[in-house]
């Protein structure tokens, strides 16, 4: 007989996929005996290693809006690769699964086919009104939860009530083990060096590049400073260096988890990198704007937050209302927090 089949549906960018880790290990170790399939986008080829998740052995990619549209690529790992293995539907997967853990809270677009297929097992959290679509369904929690992404995730994958104001740093699940011919490639010395990551999805969403020109041209810690970015970021990475420290870009994110993972320290601006260097146990600083540290806060153990906003989110002029909270950080708040680090 093959093994019972489990559907773990997430979707979303790189930071929702990372927080999910966690949920994806509970629901491994619910269904030791159970292969894995991913439902969810193709980055989660990029963040899945095989050889770290051998559960794992299917993903299914899907855009949320063509969920129903029409058969999608389904890939599977062939040794440490992932190759494609033809195309499936979603409704087909649900058919042969035993159990859903179904973490596309936001709405029910992933509910109703193994409600209809019969799924056996169907886990997840909906308003009261829907709960009937799951055979374990856990409290809603709204929009704006008090509770951690992760742990939200979790204790629904665990089949817990989920814990208000219950979020434990500890971090997440190892994605890899460090390459260290990919530092040798970029002439890095593990745990020697400081990575800087100034760069967010829009300038009004980090902090002021003045005040990281201003902490590069105050650096006085022995660990090497290095701005890190993407590709696509060289402009806004030459404004701030300046001269005073290198840039580096990796090409992949096999690359940038492995640069991260030798890292002494990460700082960076609210994003998902704040979350890949959890799960790759390197300490970071995380410069917060608007965002609640207690629902999308760093998750190390030795993680530090540098926040100065107080009171509620903005209902309006969201983008200058965050860039108005960067501004209140200060550059010597940030010094003090990365010595801190340092120290620990």
């Amino acid at each position: 007989m093959k093994p019972p089949r489990v559907l773990f549906v997430r979707v979303g960018a790189l930071g929702d996929l990372l927080v999910s880790l966690r949920a994806l290990e509970e629901t491994i170790q619910r269904f030791p005996e159970s292969h894995i399939t991913i439902v969810g986008p193709s980055l989660w080829r990029e963040i899945l290693r095989p050889e770290m998740w051998p559960h794992v052995d299917q993903i299914f990619d899907v855009k949320t809006r063509e969920l129903f549209s029409s058969e999608k690529n389904i890939t599977s790992h062939l040794h440490d690769t992932w190759v494609s293995t033809g195309t499936t539907s979603y409704w087909k997967l649900c058919r042969e699964a035993h159990a859903v853990v179904n973490l596309r809270i936001e709405s029910l677009r992933y509910s109703w086919a193994p409600f209809f297929t019969r799924v056996p097992m169907r886990i997840g959290s909906a308003p009261s009104v829907w709960s009937w679509l799951y055979t374990e369904a856990y409290p809603w929690l709204g929009k704006e939860p008090p509770i951690h992404e992760r742990d939200w995730y979790s204790q629904v994958a665990q089949g817990q009530k989920p814990q208000l104001n219950a979020m434990v740093k500890d971090g997440l699940p190892l994605l890899k083990k460090m390459d260290s011919k990919i530092l040798e490639k970029y002439d890095l010395q593990s745990k020697q060096y400081v990575l800087i990551n100034p760069t967010a999805s829009r300038k009004e969403k980090a902090w002021p590049q003045e005040n990281f020109r201003q902490l590069l041209a105050n650096w006085s810690f022995a660990e090497k400073p290095i701005l890190l970015g993407a590709p696509h970021e060289t402009d806004w990475l030459k404004g701030i260096a300046e001269e005073q420290c290198s840039i580096l870009q990796p090409q992949n994110f096999s690359e940038l988890m492995d640069v991260i993972a030798g890292a002494r320290l990460l700082v960076a601006n609210t994003s998902s990198l704040q979350f890949m260097a959890a799960s790759l146990k390197t300490p970071a600083v995380v410069l917060m704007g608007l965002a609640d540290p207690l629902r999308w806060g760093p998750l190390g153990p030795k993680d530090l937050v540098v926040r100065k906003w107080q009171g509620p989110l903005p209902q309006n002029q969201l983008f200058e209302k965050e860039l108005e909270a960067y501004k209140m950080i200060s550059v010597a708040e940030v010094s003090d927090a990365i010595h801190q680090a340092l120290q620990s």
